[in-house]
């Protein structure tokens, strides 16, 4: 995304891009999200918002001003097949 303002008396350029991949396997009870993010901005007053997923049911939006870079990484593992089988050998 670009943003360029140029009638205002704060006009600045900047952009955000950023790039998803997501990786779940078919069988397995664990799933992984990356995220790689590069930005630039001139000034803190004209920052850029932008969506991202955290946990599971969790989301926020940060901004970002400045130049920079930025990756976050999460793992998800349903742990819940895995307790129903311990809890049925312990059992047992």
């Amino acid at each position: 995304m670009w943003y360029n303002n140029n009638g205002s008396p704060d006009a600045a350029k900047g952009f955000l891009s950023y790039m998803v991949l997501y990786y779940k396997p078919v069988r397995n009870a664990w799933q992984g999200v990356f995220r790689l993010q590069y930005f630039e901005k001139e000034r803190y007053n004209v920052r850029i918002y932008a969506y991202e997923a955290d946990i599971p049911y969790i989301f926020s939006i940060p901004f970002y001003y400045d130049k920079g870079m930025r990756y976050c990484f999460n793992f998800n593992q349903d742990a819940s097949k895995w307790v129903n089988k311990k809890a049925k050998k312990s059992w047992m």
